[in-house]
């Protein structure tokens, strides 16, 4: 549940954090079963870099269609940092078509994602120089390079199902805090249940019957979820205004919990 006129990340700027916290996507290219991704990154043209695990019928497909490429959809789930009844916080598909990166083209966009999220899956992808990846004794998966040209993006959630241009997905940005927002919604959960329960006392009454849980955070809110035995509801609680860094941040939780200690305590001047 947003209260009207209640400042949200735009549907495109969720999709960028999904993408950030995913970790990986599930891929599905005709002709082959569906395989599971460790690398996916929007780059610049609007296309996304993806994995292809080598040696499975989604590269072969790839091999066999040369420059023509072939039919695929990405799909990503965004999971709640809690075991909650429902966890999948929203699904993102992607659309399009899919095609192999050059081997002569593959360092250099290799280089450009590093440059800009590295990430350890970036050394399983095949050059022309690889050899077998051998990971504690035992062969790892080796990934081809591709790019998946966008034809569609459509996101669904709790409140429905929304499609994004590539444009605005190019244009958003990924939320300041999602990198980091799984280990605190955990620690905020467990350690500092006073911080939810003061939380939770600002949702009516008739919300309060359940398990109020923390459900997620961003520069405009926290949301919440309530798992009652008439069902799961998520609400969300704007903070007073945009925050960018986790010193705006704990002071927007600390008005949110009605703490008059705005910026913290601080010593006594004598």
């Amino acid at each position: 549940m947003t209260l009207a006129n209640c400042p949200a990340p735009t549907t495109a700027e969720r999709i960028r954090s999904t993408c950030v916290r995913a970790g990986g996507a599930l891929l599905a290219v005709e002709c082959a079963e569906p395989v599971t991704t460790p690398l996916l990154h929007l780059l610049a043209d609007g296309s996304f870099a993806v994995g292809v695990p080598v040696g499975d019928a989604a590269a072969a497909q790839l091999s066999d269609r040369d420059a023509a490429g072939a039919q695929a959809v990405l799909e990503l789930a965004d999971y709640a940092p809690l075991p909650l009844r429902e966890p999948v916080r929203s699904l993102v598909w992607i659309r399009g078509r899919l095609h192999q990166v050059a081997p002569s083209a593959v360092h250099q966009l290799l280089d450009l994602i590093a440059a800009e999220h590295p990430q350890p899956a970036l050394l399983q992808v095949q050059t022309p120089e690889s050899g077998p990846l051998v990971l504690g004794g035992q062969a790892d998966t080796r990934y081809l390079l591709a790019r998946l040209e966008i034809e569609s993006v459509v996101v669904t959630d709790t409140t429905g199902a929304e499609a994004v241009d590539a444009a605005d997905l190019l244009a958003a940005r990924p939320d300041p805090f999602c990198a980091f927002e799984s280990c605190w919604i955990k620690h905020l959960d467990t350690v500092h249940r006073d911080v939810v329960m003061r939380l939770a006392a600002r949702l009516p009454a008739r919300l309060r019957r359940g398990d109020v849980r923390p459900l997620g955070v961003d520069r405009y809110g926290m949301q919440l979820r309530v798992e009652s035995d008439d069902g799961d509801r998520d609400i969300r609680l704007p903070f007073h205004k945009p925050v960018d860094d986790v010193t705006g941040l704990g002071q927007a939780i600390r008005v949110l919990m009605g703490c008059p200690f705005v910026n913290g305590l601080r010593a006594r001047q004598v």
